[in-house]
C-alpha cells in the first residue's frame, strides 16, 4: 500500500479506486499445506494466504481465496528442511462495481518460493468516475516478497523480512522494506487467543523505510472463517505516516460467499482519507474466480 496514494486514487472528478489484495494473499500458505484440491473464498485477503485446515500455524493471514489483499505465511511443516520443495500457489479474477460509480477489475497472484520466500502481487486496472464498466485506463499494482527472519528460533519464527514495490498511473513508484508479525503464531497466550480462542489470523507489517522519502507505514490484516469456509470475514487498515506529521488511513472490511466451485460473491465496506469528503467511503459488491495450482 502506497503512503501518498496509497490504495485510492483520485481521477478527474474524484474517482476512487482501491488495491484489492487483501485476502488474496492468505491462499498461498493455504495451498501450500493442505493437499491440493482448492482453497475455499475466505482464504485470501490482504493478509497473506489462506492458513492450514490441519491445525499447523501459518504464515498467511487469510486462508480463502478472496478479493485482494496481505499477510501470508507457510505452516512450519511447509517449511520443513527435510521436506522436498513443491511450487505452490494461485491465481484469481475479481470484478468489481463500487457504490461511488466507478468500476475494479483485479488480478492476484501468489506463490510459494523455493528457500522459504513467498511472493503476492496484485494489478487493478479501473474506470474513472461514472464511466461504463468497461472503461478500464488506469492501473494500481504491489509486488511483495517475504521471507521468515529466522524460522528455527522460538521467538523470531512469527516474524517477515518484507519488502513491496508498488506503481500506478496516478501513484509514484516505491520500494518499502520491514518486518511483518504473524500473529497467530506467535508462542504464548497471545498466539493461542488469536488461533484457539479468537480462531484468527492477524497480521501486523511494519514498513520502516521508503524510497520516496514520504515516511513509514503500518499495515493490518484480519481474517476469520465460518460454517466451513462458507463464509468469511477480513480485511485490511493501511496507517501512512508522512514525515512524523499527517497521518492517512485506508481500509476495507469484506465479507465473502462461497457460491460454487471457485466462484465467490463478495460485499466490501471501503473508507480512505486521500478522497474528497463525499468519496472517502463507500461499498463495492463483486465476484471472484480462484485458479489454485500446486
Amino acid at each position: 500500500m502506497t503512503s501518498k496514494s496509497s490504495k485510492w486514487i483520485i481521477v478527474g472528478a474524484g474517482l476512487l479506486v482501491h488495491c484489492s489484495h487483501t485476502f488474496a494473499e492468505n491462499r498461498i500458505s493455504t495451498i501450500a499445506e493442505t493437499t491440493p484440491t482448492r482453497p475455499s473464498h475466505v482464504e485470501t485477503l490482504h493478509l497473506g494466504f489462506a492458513p492450514a485446515t490441519d491445525g499447523s500455524p501459518s504464515n498467511s493471514l487469510d486462508d480463502t481465496p478472496t478479493y485482494s489483499c496481505e499477510c501470508e505465511a507457510i505452516s512450519d511443516a511447509a517449511r520443513n528442511d527435510d521436506a522436498p520443495f513443491r511450487f505452490t500457489g494461485f491465481f484469481d479474477l475479481n470484478y468489481y462495481w463500487d457504490t461511488r460509480e466507478f468500476t475494479v477489475f483485479t488480478f492476484n497472484a501468489g506463490a510459494k518460493l523455493p528457500s522459504d520466500f513467498e511472493y503476492f502481487q496484485f494489478l487493478n486496472a479501473f474506470s474513472p468516475f461514472g464511466s461504463s464498466s468497461t472503461d478500464w485506463n488506469a492501473f494500481y499494482t504491489e509486488i511483495n516478497l517475504r521471507r521468515p527472519i529466522w524460522k528455527d528460533s522460538t521467538l523470531l519464527a512469527p516474524f517477515d523480512w518484507t519488502a513491496q514495490l508498488a506503481d500506478g498511473t496516478f501513484s509514484q513508484s516505491v520500494l518499502r522494506l520491514g518486518v511483518r508479525a504473524r500473529i497467530q503464531d506467535m508462542p504464548g497466550r497471545l498466539g493461542q487467543l488469536t488461533k484457539d480462542v479468537l480462531k484468527t489470523q492477524l497480521a501486523i507489517s511494519f514498513h520502516v523505510l521508503e524510497t520516496d522519502g514520504t515516511g513509514w507505514q503500518m499495515e493490518y490484516a484480519y481474517r476469520r472463517d465460518f460454517w466451513d469456509k462458507r463464509i468469511y470475514i477480513g480485511g485490511f487498515l493501511d496507517h501512512n505516516i508522512d514525515q512524523g506529521i499527517t497521518s492517512t488511513w485506508v481500509t476495507e472490511n469484506q465479507i465473502g460467499l462461497k457460491l460454487f466451485d471457485q466462484w465467490h460473491a463478495v460485499a466490501e465496506y471501503r473508507y480512505t482519507t486521500f478522497a474528497p469528503d463525499r468519496f472517502k467511503s463507500g461499498w463495492g459488491f463483486g465476484i471472484e474466480y480462484v485458479i489454485p495450482f500446486n
